[in-house]
């Protein structure tokens, strides 16, 4: 174990580095679609990397410990092989039992695979190769696939039946600063001038190389680093257009998520329903977090979704949420929550406690729980603007929803005004009925900014897994 943060934080920036150096690799040789695979295997190293052995899975709880048993086997004979001279008969007679361990280990993953891909998926790198993805996409998406290196932005446009690919001349460092200063500008409504400079001057870099190649209707964006805390859809056109009035939108944190995404939509569309389970304004003890039209908010679903149950104030409690969630066909959780860049499974969601028991629901705790749902709803969630990073407490929080069972997820990137998330809300739900999730989205965000027309009010809500 690395138990310095400082030392696993190196470590894991080498293995960054070392992936980015046999992508580029790729790219040198004019193999795109390698480079696209190795990309892949970043993304879903990177997540077992934010995983380490802080997530305790009710569906695996006993699978980890005999993969822990496994890898401890592993290490004790490696350990051991280490003290002896290297022609010695203790070293030959090691050297045939890490053999036999390290063969039992792989026939554990083999089995493992066979049952169920997504739980070998947080244990080993699992990815789907470019072609295994483009049998997944429909014929009407574009994909942008981006990856941010030290001194370039990478980006793959992939379609069903093809491949395009761009390089964009902009460091990391610079990429941070220009994704800072319209976060920044977002917030400072009466300087719009200024946001829509920034937002014109990220559109150019980032749509601009592959605007040409997109032929699809929807756009589905899988970002890197950076770029996990920029709203793509509220990048302006030279026409003065957001990228939302062109394209629905939806998220992934990698490609290879969406063979888990695509199973948990037909298994929530085999029971799919309008059961909502809401939970609004909890009471946490400082009237400063109170969230006055989220009780408004929570009441609205309940009036589009009659079969729902609502708690507010003291009755949202994380014992209810935990124990409630897996009967119902949407969850709907307009509260606070916390995002943590220092240790992303910590991120959560602030729900009122019980006795002395913290209300925080975290992302950790999120993977043990058996969702039914097809929708995730995190509403007027205060994730604020904290350090950019690499996203990677972004994506835990996503992604322990969609391992517990549910195929799609609607965060906010910032705290939204309270009034324009009950507006937005409320059309987003009515749209449902008749409407896939994402251009339900797309076109409550298209109304909401008739009334509020600053990006601030509605181009924090993405949606991530299915449309």
């Amino acid at each position: 174990m690395l138990e310095s943060e400082d030392l696993r934080s190196s470590f894991f920036e080498n293995k960054r580095r070392t992936y980015a150096g046999l992508i580029l690799a790729f790219l040198q040789s004019k193999n795109p679609a390698e480079a696209f695979n190795y990309n892949e295997r970043a993304r879903s190293r990177a997540f077992l990397d934010i995983l380490g052995s802080k997530v305790e899975l009710a569906r695996g709880g006993a699978i980890l410990e005999h993969e822990r048993e496994l890898q401890a086997r592993i290490s004790i004979v490696q350990a051991m092989m280490g003290q002896e001279e290297p022609d010695s008969a203790e070293r030959r007679n090691l050297t045939v039992e890490l053999e036999s361990a390290q063969k039992a280990y792989n026939d554990f993953l083999a089995t493992v695979r066979k049952e169920n891909k997504e739980q070998a998926s947080l244990m080993n790198v699992e990815p789907l190769t470019l072609r295994e993805f483009q049998e997944l996409l429909d014929p009407a998406v574009t994909v942008l696939e981006y990856f941010v290196t030290l001194r370039q932005v990478l980006v793959w446009v992939v379609e069903k039946d093809r491949l395009r690919f761009a390089r964009i001349p902009l460091t990391r460092n610079e990429l941070v600063s220009k994704v800072t200063s319209l976060r920044a500008g977002i917030f400072q409504i009466e300087e719009k001038e200024r946001f829509k400079g920034q937002s014109q001057e990220l559109y150019r870099l980032l749509i601009g190389p592959v605007l040409s190649y997109i032929r699809g209707k929807e756009l589905l964006i899988i970002p890197h680093d950076v770029l996990h805390y920029l709203p793509f859809q509220a990048l302006l056109s030279p026409q003065q257009k957001y990228l939302i009035q062109d394209y629905p939108i939806y998220y992934l944190s990698s490609a290879s998520l969406m063979q888990f995404t695509r199973e948990k939509r037909k298994a929530s569309r085999e029971k799919s329903g309008d059961r909502a389970l809401v939970m609004g304004n909890p009471s946490l003890g400082d009237q400063a977090y109170d969230l006055r039209f989220a009780e408004r908010e929570a009441r609205e679903v309940a009036r589009i979704y009659p079969k729902s149950a609502v708690y507010l104030k003291n009755e949202a409690t994380k014992p209810k949420a935990v124990s409630l969630s897996p009967q119902y066909d949407i969850l709907h959780f307009a509260v606070h929550g916390e995002l943590d860049e220092a240790d992303p499974l910590s991120s959560g969601l602030l729900l009122a406690g019980q006795g002395k028991e913290s209300g925080k629901l975290k992302a950790s705790e999120i993977f043990s729980l058996n969702l039914k749902a097809d929708t995730v709803v995190l509403s007027a969630c205060e994730t604020g603007l904290g350090k950019i990073t690499s996203g990677d407490e972004i994506i835990g929080l996503t992604r322990a929803f969609i391992y517990a069972g549910t195929p799609s997820v609607i965060t906010t990137l910032w705290k939204v005004n309270d009034r324009s998330s009950y507006e937005l809300m409320r059309e987003f739900y009515t749209n449902l009925k008749s409407v896939k999730k994402s251009e339900a989205l797309r076109q409550a965000q298209l109304k909401t900014m008739q009334q509020f027309p600053e990006p601030f009010f509605w181009a924090a809500y993405g949606l991530t897994g299915e449309p």
